[in-house]
């Protein structure tokens, strides 16, 4: 049997580009090495009746992507409302973050400090001005800046005119804050510590880098400005829709079938070997890690030494782990509302969190790391927890001691919040970044496919291959090593199909 295009990888963004393949008409193989489809959005039973996935937030979800692959005629259901957000402080302070009621937000904050709600509000309406600019640029294939031609100089004459129709003072103030390291920022505007650090949190989520790091303020304006959604049922629900949807469109879907190689004829791929035996294709979809199909999937001859390095020396420093826990009684955190299903705890200070990434620039890891709680389950009785700042490989490596400590730390901070949580404990499992990159083929464990930086974003994973495309004719990239990046958005997946469909 012959296919128009194979994609390789089933998670959210193989089957979002191999869904929009096959309602294009294309004749669509999806090959998943694991035995089932997901990836990092896929739940999976850690302890008899609890389930949890590693990425859990589905709150960027691009309701584009949702509207064109007809996800809704599949079962997916988004929320009018996003979820909020605890950020959780000591002494039994927390403050609530709504993403759709900045006037709750703002009462929340008032409750600690005038100024920082008065601030606040100065803070979203910046970010509501910026918000066409950014989204612009982050949904949307970027500009090829690679291209001198008239196309190329079309492509940054609009995205400069976007900027520049922001205002002088908008404009003047996202090009200066934008660099600077999101600490800055936030100790300029803000006075109260753990209102500080819970905005700043996702500037440095699944990087290698502090509150310090210079760049990590344009992390925080991306995620802030990124349109916030809420997906019925979460990872479960939309990795389920998705599946449902590929099938409809006629994709065909193999699991428990790793590509051994990309087979290449002149310069140009022809397929892929699977179990030894070779699949004919003249187009192949990506949406594996950049590091896993260049070094791993083709041979060294057939790229430029200069292309093998761009792609050696993107950073895939994998700092965050999952852990999961089960527990035998309702999650009960001190003085929230029980319908509050996110809750994160990032210290009393800037300095604090500083501290906490140290430990991972000396391969250990701190005694309080940050952590980003989702509360799953109708019962809400389990606990899937982002854990940051944790070293891909502590000195003395992963054994069952260093694993064992680490779990401890994080059940210490929880117990700060969560009374005798450990007494409740019945299960749990923990995933380190060694381990995502055994389970998931992840280089590094970055849970991104490579890290958010200045440097990684428009040109992303490299200047070869930030169309989507790569020096092989026929062979793009829709992963999350691709632009926009990583998380549950379906854009890498949707983008680099519009990319491979131009030709």
């Amino acid at each position: 049997m012959s296919w128009d295009v194979i994609v390789i990888g089933g998670g959210h963004n193989g089957l979002t580009a191999a869904t929009a393949l096959a309602i294009k008409g294309r004749k669509v193989l999806l090959l998943e090495a694991r035995d089932s489809l997901g990836g990092l959005a896929e739940e999976v039973t850690f302890h008899e009746g609890h389930r949890a996935s590693v990425l859990h937030d589905t709150s960027s979800v691009s309701l584009a992507v949702v509207q064109k692959l007809g996800l809704a005629q599949h079962g997916l259901q988004i929320d009018d409302l996003p979820a909020p957000i605890a950020l959780l402080g000591s002494e039994g302070r927390a403050i609530v973050i709504h993403p759709a009621d900045v006037r709750a937000t703002v009462a929340s904050i008032a409750r600690y400090s005038e100024k920082d709600a008065r601030a606040y509000l100065d803070f979203h309406a910046f970010l509501e001005k910026i918000k066409p600019f950014v989204t612009g640029l982050m949904h949307a294939a970027p500009p090829d800046i690679t291209d001198p031609g008239l196309r190329g100089l079309r492509q940054l004459g609009r995205k400069a005119w976007q900027l520049r129709r922001l205002g002088n003072a908008t404009m003047l103030r996202f090009l200066r804050e934008a660099p600077m390291c999101v600490a800055d920022v936030m100790q300029e505007q803000f006075e109260t510590g753990f209102l500080q650090t819970g905005l700043c949190a996702p500037a440095v989520y699944g990087n290698f880098t502090g509150p310090w790091s210079a760049g990590t303020m344009l992390n925080l304006l991306i995620h802030a400005c990124t349109p916030k959604v809420a997906v019925a049922g979460g990872a479960d629900a939309l990795v389920k829709a998705l599946q449902s949807a590929a099938s409809a469109a006629g994709v065909s879907i193999r699991t428990n079938a790793a590509v051994e190689r990309i087979v290449i004829t002149h310069e140009q791929v022809s397929g892929v070997v699977v179990d030894g035996k070779e699949i004919p294709a003249p187009v192949i979809a990506a949406s594996c890690a950049p590091r896993e199909t260049v070094l791993n999937l083709i041979h060294p001859r057939y790229l430029p030494r200069s292309v093998e390095q761009d792609i050696l020396h993107f950073r895939c420093r994998g700092v965050t782990a999952k852990l999961h826990l089960a527990l035998d009684r309702p999650a009960a955190f001190s003085g929230l509302d029980p319908d509050i299903r996110h809750i994160r705890i990032a210290s009393d200070a800037i300095d604090d969190m500083e501290r906490a990434f140290d430990a991972v620039k000396y391969r250990t890891y701190s005694t309080a790391p940050i952590l980003d709680v989702y509360i799953n389950g109708p019962d809400r009785n389990t606990l899937s927890i982002m854990v940051h700042f944790v070293p891909y490989e502590p000195d003395g490596g992963w054994n069952a001691q260093s694993r064992s400590r680490l779990v401890r730390n994080i059940v210490h901070v929880l117990a700060h919040y969560h009374p005798d949580i450990e007494k409740y404990i019945i299960g749990n499992e923990l995933l380190t970044p060694r381990d995502l990159e055994r389970r998931y083929r992840l280089p590094g464990g970055n849970i991104w496919h490579g890290e958010y930086a200045i440097d990684q974003l428009i040109t992303r994973p490299a200047p070869a291959f930030m169309q989507y495309t790569t020096p092989l004719k026929g062979l793009y990239l829709c992963g999350s090593g691709s632009h926009p990046g990583g998380g549950l958005t379906c854009l890498p997946g949707y983008l680099g199909v519009q990319r491979l469909l131009e030709g």
